[in-house]
């Protein structure tokens, strides 16, 4: 009969592993990876594909002579080509804070994965004995 108990005992330890493991938060701080500078950078580099967007375009137009197109007394007349390139450097920085942003969201496998691959292994090995402790019975 002891047997019996060590097998009860080893589903309920498992059980609760496998409950732990679930339950507990993955992702311990979800900030840590991200912070509110970065946040603010990467608002900015969104903001800056915009402004260039818009530099890209009104340098286009200026350089095809589309009569449609008023320049306002503020607007500065860019050469498209150096609009581009603007505009691909913005792209690239927002780029590289995106791929940040995921790194930071991605989830690393950790304890919780080993603990509950215990609680597994805990719970059918205490099924096994106790059903084959009472069959014998």
């Amino acid at each position: 009969m002891t047997i019996f108990r060590w097998a009860l005992t080893a589903i309920v330890i498992g059980s609760l592993c496998i409950a732990a493991a679930m339950l507990w938060p993955e992702v311990p701080d979800p900030r840590a990876g991200w912070t509110d500078q970065k946040s603010a950078d990467y608002l900015n580099a969104s903001q800056e594909i915009h402004a260039r967007s818009h530099d890209l375009a009104g340098a286009m137009d200026h350089a095809t002579g589309d009569p449609l197109h008023v320049h306002s007394p503020t607007e500065s007349i860019a050469d498209p080509r150096l609009a581009a390139l603007d505009l691909e450097r913005a792209r690239e920085h927002s780029a590289k804070l995106q791929a940040e942003l995921e790194a930071a969201r991605r989830i690393p496998p950790g304890w919780h994965l080993l603990l509950g691959l215990l609680g597994a292994l805990l719970t059918v090995v205490g099924v096994v004995i106790a059903l084959t402790t009472r069959v014998r019975m």
